[in-house]
Parts: C-alpha cells; sequence; structure tokens
C-alpha cells in the first residue's frame, strides 16, 4: 500500500472502533502512548492503554534495536506498564477504568487497597505477582477478599505451611515457584503450575481439586495415584521419578506434555484418552516402541523432544487428522538407564543412516531439529500433498541436496552442508524461503531464473562459504518479493548488476560479504526501505543516498571507507556503521540537521546511530554531531574519558568499553587487500589506542546541558585541516612517511611485526625514547609510556613500572603488554590478574581478533598460507 504514515492512521479511523482496537492490540505496548499525539485515534489508543495494566514503582524505556524484526521484543504481549500515579491521572483524563490490572509487589498491592480501592473494585480481572524477598505486609492478600485470576508466587518456600492463613482464599489460576503449601484444595481453582524443587508426592496429589483443568508439576511417587478425572491440560515430569507410573483414564484430556526416563514404551505411559488433541514426548530418552501410539487415532499434533525418531510409526493411513509434526533429537544418542537393549540400539543406527520419511496422509506440517546423527535419505521419502510448511534445522541429507515438494509454501533449511544441482528447483507455490548452511554448492542457477510467482522473501546464507557459478542472465524477481537476504555470495559490482534489483519491489535487501569497491545506488530498487550492506568491501560511499527516498534502515557495517566526505541522506530512522575505522560521524549527520526535537508522530521520526569499534572518533566531532540533529541517539564505544564523561551527561549519547559481542563471534575479516586497491591508510582502528582527541579532564558544568556543547567546531571539515593537532595526538598514519630503514635488530626482516607496526605512535616513541628496544636482554615496556594521565599534569608521562619482555617478543607482543599496562593504570584489572592475562596468551588472542586485519602479519593465516585461497 502506496501511502504515508498519515494517510496510514486517517484510514484507520475511518474502521469500525472495535476492529481498530483489535489492530492495536497487535502493536508493541511501548508504541501505544505516541499514538496519543494522533487525535483522530486518540480515544480509541486510551482504552487499549488502561484496558490492561500492570501497576510498578518505575517505568524503565527499553534500550532500541536496530532490526526491526527484533524490535521491542519484550513489549508485544501482556499488560502495559504504568506508574500509580501516572495511572490516577490517565483514568481522571479518560473517564476509564482498566478491565485488567496486575500487581507487581506486596507493598503496592497495600497502597492501592488503601487509597484508591475504587481501582480494584471496578477491575474485572485482578493478577498478582509476589516475590517473598520483596517484602510487604502479606496479610493483604487475604484481607483485601480479592479474587485472583492469575497468581504467581516466588520463593515463599514454606512460608504458608507455616502461615496457612495469610494465603489467598480465592484463586482461579495459580504458578508456585518455590513456594509449598499444604493443600491445594482452593476455592474455585482452575490451573494449577507448580515449579518447585520438591516434586509432588502421592499425599499432594491426593489434594487436587475434582475439577481442575490444567495441571504442570514434577511428581516422585512410589506407588498409583489418581489424578483428576476433569484434567483438560497436563503437563508432568516424571524424568527423576525412579519408577514407572501410569497416568490412568483420562476421558477430557487433549493436551499432554509427558516426560520420563523409565518409559521404553507407549503403555508403560498407562493412558487411556479418546479426546486426546496434542501429544508431547519430551526427554523420554529410552522410548524406542511407539507402535501403540496409533490408538489416539485424533491426534492432530504430535512433537517429539530430545527422543528417539519414531522410525515406524507412521503409514500412509495411520493418524488422519495429524496436522503438525515436529520432531527434536537427542542431545546424547544413548543414555545410560539401568539396563540398554544393544541389538535395538543398534538397528536404530542402522535405519537413520538411511531413513526415508514416511509420513501421515493429511500432515501439513513437518519440523526436524537438531537430528545430525540422521541422514535422510529425501529421493526415497514418500511426502503427503498436503505438506505445506517445513522446517529443516541441524538435518543431514542424503548427498546434501534434495528436490522440494510442490506443495510447499514455507520453506525454511539449515544444515551443515546444501547442493543445488540442475534438478533443483523451488516449490511454485512457495512464499517463503530461507536455506542456510555451513557450506552451498550450487552447480546450476536455473532455479534463480525460475522463481515462484508468489514469493515473499527469500533466502540463500552461508556462514562460511558459497561455490557458485557466475550469473549469465539477469533475474527477474516476482513482483511480491519484498524481502531478500544473501549471505557470502562475494557480490561484486558485475554480479550486483547481474541480479537486476533495480526493477525490482523488493523493500529489503540484506548483503554480506562482497568486493564492490564504489557504491552504485543505482543497481538497487528506488523504493528499497531497508538496505543491509554488511562487509561489502564497499571503499568509496556515493555522495548522495537521497535517490532511494523511502529508505529509513542503513547498515553499512564492516566496510572501510577512508575519509568521508559529506553524505546527503533521506530521513533515516537506524544508521548502523559499526567497524568502519570512522574518525567523523557527522558526515552522515549533516544532511539530517533537525534543530528542535519533533513530536513522535511529527513530521521526522527519531534517529538511530551505532557506531560501535570506531576507536578512533573525534570526541568534538560527536558533539558537534549530536548538536546537529536533536532527535538523534548515538551509541558508540570507547576508552577515552572525554566520551564516557559526555555520555554521562546526556541522554542521548551512550558510551561502552566493552567491545560489540556480535564483531567477537565473527572470526574472519574483509576480503579486501592492499593488493587490490584497498585503502588501509585509514584502516587502523583498534579497541586498544588510547591517545584520545580531548583534554580527558572534562569540564562537568560546561556540559551540563546536553544540547549546549559548543565545542569551536562548526563543520566537520575544520578537524581535518587541524593537521598539528591531529598529529600530536595520532602521529602521522601516511605510508609515505612510514620509516624506510630497518633499525629493529631482527635480521632485516622486511615483513617483521615491528616494521608493521613502525607508525602506530606507542612504537614510534618506545623506538626513540627506550635505549633496551632494540637492544638485547629484557625489554623493559611502560617504565614511561607516552600516554595522557590525568596524574601527571607535568609531562603527559605515566608510570607504571616495568614488565619484562623476552627479547625476541614480537610487535604483537608488545601492543599486547601496553593493553595490560592500561588496564592496570585505570584501575580496570588487578596488575596479577593482568599478568596473568598476558602470559596465559588470552590477552594477545584478544589483540590477534581484534587487530588482525588492520595490520600485516597480525592476522590468523602465517607465512606459510601464502598463495592458498582464502576460504
Amino acid at each position: 500500500m502506496e501511502t504515508t504514515t498519515e494517510e496510514l492512521f486517517r484510514k484507520l479511523v475511518e474502521l469500525p472502533i472495535d476492529v481498530v482496537a483489535i489492530i492495536l492490540s497487535y502493536l508493541p505496548k511501548c508504541m501505544l502512548p505516541h499514538l496519543l499525539y494522533f487525535p483522530p485515534i486518540r480515544n480509541v489508543v486510551a482504552t487499549c492503554i488502561l484496558s490492561n495494566v500492570k501497576i510498578v514503582p518505575i517505568v524503565s524505556r527499553h534500550s532500541k534495536n536496530y532490526h526491526l524484526q527484533d524490535v521491542c521484543e519484550g513489549c508485544t504481549d501482556g499488560a502495559m506498564p504504568i506508574e500509580l500515579s501516572k495511572l490516577k491521572k490517565g483514568i481522571k483524563q479518560w473517564r476509564i477504568y482498566p478491565k485488567t490490572v496486575q500487581l507487581c509487589s506486596l507493598d503496592s498491592f497495600r497502597v492501592i487497597k488503601d487509597t484508591y480501592p475504587l481501582l480494584l473494585a471496578k477491575a474485572q480481572e485482578i493478577n498478582g505477582s509476589f516475590d517473598f524477598h520483596e517484602g510487604g505486609d502479606r496479610k493483604i492478600m487475604v484481607e483485601s477478599a480479592v479474587k485472583f485470576e492469575h497468581l504467581k508466587l516466588y520463593g515463599f518456600d514454606t512460608y504458608f505451611e507455616e502461615h496457612p492463613d495469610v494465603f489467598p482464599k480465592n484463586v482461579r489460576n495459580l504458578e508456585l515457584v518455590g513456594t509449598e503449601i499444604k493443600s491445594f484444595k482452593i476455592e474455585g481453582l482452575n490451573g494449577l503450575r507448580i515449579r518447585n524443587s520438591k516434586p509432588l508426592d502421592e499425599a499432594s496429589i491426593a489434594t487436587l481439586p475434582d475439577d481442575l483443568k490444567m495441571l504442570e508439576c514434577e511428581i516422585h511417587t512410589h506407588g498409583d495415584f489418581n489424578l483428576p478425572r476433569g484434567l483438560h491440560t497436563l503437563g508432568i515430569d516424571g524424568f527423576s521419578n525412579n519408577s514407572n507410573f501410569k497416568l490412568g483414564q483420562l476421558d477430557q484430556l487433549k493436551f499432554l506434555n509427558f516426560s520420563s526416563k523409565l518409559t521404553t514404551k507407549i503403555d508403560d505411559i498407562g493412558l487411556i484418552a479418546d479426546n486426546l488433541k496434542s501429544l508431547i514426548l519430551s526427554r523420554c530418552t529410552n522410548l524406542m516402541d511407539y507402535q501403540r501410539l496409533r490408538r489416539f487415532n485424533n491426534l492432530e499434533m504430535f512433537a517429539i523432544v530430545e527422543g528417539y525418531y519414531p522410525i515406524d510409526l507412521f503409514n500412509e493411513t495411520s493418524f488422519p487428522n495429524m496436522k503438525e509434526f515436529m520432531y527434536s533429537g537427542k542431545s546424547t544418542i544413548f543414555p545410560r538407564p539401568l539396563s540398554r537393549n544393544i541389538k535395538k540400539e543398534g538397528e536404530y543406527l542402522r535405519k537413520i543412516s538411511n531413513l526415508e520419511l514416511i509420513l501421515p496422509p493429511n500432515l501439513e506440517m513437518l519440523g526436524l531439529t537438531n537430528a545430525e546423527d540422521m541422514h535422510i535419505n529425501f529421493a526415497k521419502s514418500k511426502f503427503p500433498s498436503s505438506l505445506s510448511v517445513l522446517n529443516l534445522y541441524n538435518v543431514s541429507f542424503r548427498n546434501n541436496h534434495f528436490n522440494l515438494l510442490p506443495s510447499l509454501v514455507h520453506v525454511e533449511i539449515i544444515s551443515a552442508a546444501f547442493d543445488i544441482d540442475k534438478d533443483f528447483s523451488l516449490p511454485e507455490n512457495a512464499t517463503t524461503v530461507s536455506i542456510d548452511a555451513e557450506r552451498i554448492r550450487i552447480s546450476n542457477l536455473d532455479f534463480l531464473y525460475h522463481l515462484p510467482r508468489k514469493l515473499e522473501r527469500f533466502d540463500l546464507a552461508a556462514s562460511k562459504k558459497v561455490i557458485m557459478p557466475k550469473l549469465t542472465q539477469k533475474v527477474e524477481w516476482p513482483d511480491t518479493l519484498k524481502e531478500l537476504e544473501l549471505r557470502r555470495l562475494d557480490i561484486d559490482s558485475e554480479m550486483l548488476a547481474m541480479l537486476n534489483l533495480k526493477n525490482s519491489n523488493i523493500k529489503n535487501i540484506e548483503f554480506y560479504s562482497g568486493k564492490l569497491g564504489k557504491l552504485n545506488l543505482s543497481l538497487f530498487p528506488v523504493d528499497i526501505e531497508r538496505l543491509f550492506l554488511e562487509r561489502m568491501g564497499i571503499t568509496e560511499l556515493p555522495e548522495s543516498f537521497e535517490s532511494l527516498s523511502k529508505l529509513r534502515h542503513l547498515s553499512l557495517r564492516r566496510n572501510y571507507f577512508g575519509r568521508v566526505k559529506s553524505i546527503k541522506l533521506p530521513k533515516l530512522h537506524c544508521l548502523n556503521v559499526n567497524h568502519c575505522d570512522l574518525r567523523f560521524i557527522s558526515p552522515f549527520i549533516e544532511s539530517m540537521r533537525s534543530e528542535k526535537k519533533v513530536k513522535p508522530l511529527g513530521g521526522e521520526s527519531e534517529l538511530l546511530v551505532k557506531a560501535m569499534d570506531n576507536w578512533h572518533l573525534n570526541p568534538k566531532d560527536v558533539k558537534k554531531s549530536l548538536n546537529m540533529n536533536k532527535n538523534m541517539t548515538l551509541t558508540v564505544n570507547s576508552f577515552d574519558m572525554g566520551l564516557h564523561s559526555l555520555s554521562n551527561h546526556s541522554s542521548r549519547f551512550s558510551c561502552d568499553r566493552e567491545v560489540d559481542g556480535f564483531l567477537i563471534s565473527e572470526t574472519e575479516y574483509s576480503d579486501f587487500d592492499e593488493d587490490e586497491g584497498y585503502d588501509t591508510s585509514d584502516s587502523l582502528s583498534s579497541p586498544r589506542d588510547y591517545l584520545s582527541d580531548c583534554d580527558c579532564n572534562v569540564n562537568h558544568e560546561e556540559m551540563s546541558d546536553e544540547d549546549e556543547m559548543a565545542d569551536n567546531v562548526d563543520n566537520w571539515q575544520d578537524l581535518y585541516d587541524d593537521e598539528e593537532e591531529i598529529e600530536q595526538y595520532y602521529g602521522n598514519y601516511n605510508e609515505d612517511d612510514d620509516d624506510d630503514d630497518d633499525d629493529d635488530g631482527d635480521d632485516g626482516d622486511d615483513d617483521d611485526d615491528e616494521d608493521d607496526l613502525v607508525d602506530f605512535p606507542f612504537f614510534e616513541f618506545m623506538r626513540e625514547n627506550n635505549e633496551e628496544f632494540n637492544g638485547g636482554g629484557i625489554r623493559h615496556i611502560g617504565h614511561h609510556v607516552f600516554m595522557e594521565s590525568e596524574d601527571e599534569e607535568d609531562d603527559g608521562f605515566a608510570e607504571f613500572g616495568d614488565l619484562g619482555l623476552p627479547p625476541d617478543a614480537d610487535g604483537l607482543s608488545v601492543l599486547t603488554a601496553l593493553i595490560g599496562i592500561k588496564a592496570m593504570q585505570d584501575n580496570g584489572i588487578p596488575p596479577d590478574l593482568a599478568r596473568r592475562a598476558i602470559d596465559s596468551g588470552f590477552l594477545r588472542e584478544l589483540v590477534r581478533s581484534e587487530l588482525g586485519d588492520r595490520f600485516p602479519g597480525l592476522d590468523d593465516d602465517d607465512d606459510s598460507d601464502e598463495g592458498e585461497d582464502d576460504d
């Protein structure tokens, strides 16, 4: 639908009120207050906010996320968090009392009971969640005479056994976590969920109400017991039980989740339930005989979690009503029970090594997970024509390939290896296809030239490598395709042109790994909204992105641009420039200036910028960027004390000392190198470079107002022009200024690590000032290191003491030692732990992982690998 946000909400108003309320109920709760700024739907929004509230002492705004599908993950379900004082104002303003009230503490329960009893009286449903360790008047649960629809009690242990008079008398659904009670004979109890360290025994089970409908618990019994006959839902964990137990006759049971390590065949469960619709067998690690399961002929959903696959259970006529079957493999293939059947185990292993799947005739959804021990022969497997959803996670295929069924609509595959040959084709009715493997081998590209007409999302992602021929013709994308993800295809400019994206309707593009060089925006669809070009070897950005007028999310993570000039961007919502070796943020922000803050639904949206792992960010430029756009929130990480002080005085700026966790998980570095024209002159970012562009002695009074952070820099270009100031702190990084003389005392090896690091300020200074740096004996690192220090006002030197290194220590070892010294100086790590980290090699490996692609000779590839293809 081609429409603006304002037009969308105006059309929304034309719908019936109850329909609008249903639509709003699917939005994250944190978005609803912003919609109050839109008058036509304000009343409906207020009703949605106040209809279901959770009273909390303080409302904390959650952190923002830069991937749209993960935004507000914790706000999609449940009640709207609100403080009691603001709830009172909302009720007074809108004259609406909540239908559902959730109480989170006994103290707030008491306050509401004493000062605002009308809130409880008007509510149609009251829920409570109380923790024993938070204290409060526990008698209020009885004195209030409140009927709890849902009540959750944490950590009361045996308190209610000792004080049964303070336990609430009327609860419909009860959850006990670390809480014991003597009897479950509670008025109106409909559902009971127990998560205690002490399982239920026969005596406790005997106190369960006869009309109980839902029960989830762990049991530990030694004899027969009788469960309530009216149970509708049962989750029973008998994994730790030392004897078999039987569930008996449960005529109304429809949903069962059962766990037992002693069950070896279905008859051991002892269940009679003709109306059973859903069955989950969880951690039945010795159950191999599933044959008697066929008597539950009305099953609609069947799942096995950590168990043996039911090899001979299904045939082409069994379970005619079953729509879903899910299997998750065993964490360890064979447990150690009291007795093992070695013959059956061997037969099982033989069959799953070449498994031919046979499934129920009307199955619609198949999910196989964590079944690496299975090797499925898809060529000989029999799939029903009704199958529309196929999810295969960590599953092995015979010969690593298979053909997808024409009836499939949703396909998700995660595997170690996946082969695509000339016979492979995508299902003609597919709307979602996602193939994710460590290695993907494509021998024929015909499937790309004949894509399904209804395809909406297509992912082809490898975590290690994709082997494929060159595209010989342009790809014609279906008009319905909105999301495209390609990973490890090593996309270059020629391949990007052959992908023919500019003639598509794709709204969301995510590419990872390539060699684009100069970015050509004319090759992308003009209506794109989310563009992720990560580690794509982009060395030069266009002057303007404004041709992509609808672009709202842009990620350029792990591309190294060198010096970035001013770039014109559309009004973005999210910008990710993590790990781009940037010194300046302002070139990206300059075209999105916003001199004053706007309302959430005004003409502009909030700008979220993430610039983690750019360790040379100029503090003056950071402050100037924040002043440029008053609606921008900026997140970085740095060891610069000025930036940390700034983050303490600005709600729109966050600065962390930690390395981005997502980066740590990526062990490979950019394929671009100097031989291919990649400019490394500005690629010297390091999380351990402690030189600062600003004085660490920050004047807090000057920064008390985050919107008045004058720094006498009117343009980011001024920062480049001040070469003397830059060289004072950073030295000169131009390759022309490097020392050509080999005076490191290491036999004149041109590839020595220390020569590679000579332009690094630490090493340059130490070569000039430390006599023992080049000589024999022990290198004494850190006696006087050129480093700004709050404690050394006279000459800027910091006294750290001596740290001995062997005379043949390489540049990486020296750098590692310097990092340890700085950590000790900052009191971040005690000296003994820092030395232990250095001696054990842990710190060295951390430095290697961070700087591997910054300096030749520091990556994981040694000289013996030269000439080999980069995997």
